[in-house]
């Protein structure tokens, strides 16, 4: 059996002042301080969803914390994605008195393109913060605002159409553990994921790869999941897993 990884779990950067690099990525990027104690030694985390970033310090041993052959301060390159658009990061940096190195500028990331806002932390470390640019397969604000318009309680079926990417199967099989529990606590339930085929009517180069249905009480129980911190923190799956995707959201008739 062949090794491979599956995730970052975290990584370490070494730095000149550790309360100066924390309050940094706290107030600038929002993220969340965490500290631990080691033996004798308070160590400094800052997170960011699932993952962390530890900060050490440069004057630090390898005895003390073991680390890379040549540890160093400000020779890191970062990039964190944000639902921020390029023109409010700029905003945001610009008020907190943070110049902007370059962007916004179009890069590419992991997953595509992205729009992105360059700064340095304190230490000189390159920071990218950036936003996909939009595939279609993630909702809008806009969107989000139109669903939650519409004043009715009764049930809703989403009709989800869904395309992977090559190897997406697995992403949206991890998703769908978080939106399976998402779904039960609002009261909805998995009505059906189906393999799709080539069209019986309609245009033979519209095709899908499955078929997936879920029932919510209510269109505001649907919008609830989506404020459920682990079922956010899988949409990251969702989004690796999606080529494209068109989701319909259904309500039956009273009468045929």
């Amino acid at each position: 059996m062949s090794l491979s990884v599956r995730a970052l779990d975290h990584l370490v950067l070494s730095v000149e002042d550790i309360g100066r690099s924390a309050t940094w990525y706290e107030r600038v990027l929002g993220m969340t301080l965490e500290t631990l104690a080691v033996g004798d030694e308070i160590r400094t985390s800052v997170r960011c969803g699932r993952h962390a970033i530890k900060l050490r310090p440069i004057t630090a041993t390898a005895t003390a914390w073991f680390s890379a052959d040549l540890p160093a301060t400000g020779c890191a390159d970062l990039c964190f994605l944000t639902d921020m658009p390029p023109a409010e990061v700029v905003a945001h940096l610009t008020a907190l008195g943070i110049p902007i190195a370059q962007g916004p500028v179009e890069k590419n990331g992991a997953l595509g393109a992205l729009l992105s806002v360059y700064c340095r932390d304190p230490d000189g470390n390159l920071v990218e913060i950036s936003s996909y640019k939009k595939r279609g397969v993630d909702p809008t604000r806009e969107q989000l605002a139109a669903l939650a318009a519409v004043k009715s309680d009764d049930p809703v079926i989403m009709l989800n159409l869904l395309a992977y990417r090559e190897d997406g199967r697995e992403y949206y099989r991890r998703y769908l553990i978080a939106a399976q529990r998402a779904v039960d606590e609002v009261g909805g339930s998995l009505m059906l994921l189906a393999e799709a085929s080539a069209p019986f009517i309609g245009p033979r180069d519209e095709t899908w790869d499955d078929v997936l249905m879920v029932r919510y009480p209510s269109r505001a129980a649907f919008l609830r999941v989506l404020t459920f911190d682990y079922y956010r923190a899988a949409l990251e799956d969702r989004s690796r897993a999606l080529l494209r995707t068109r989701i319909y959201p259904l309500t039956a008739k009273r009468k045929l």
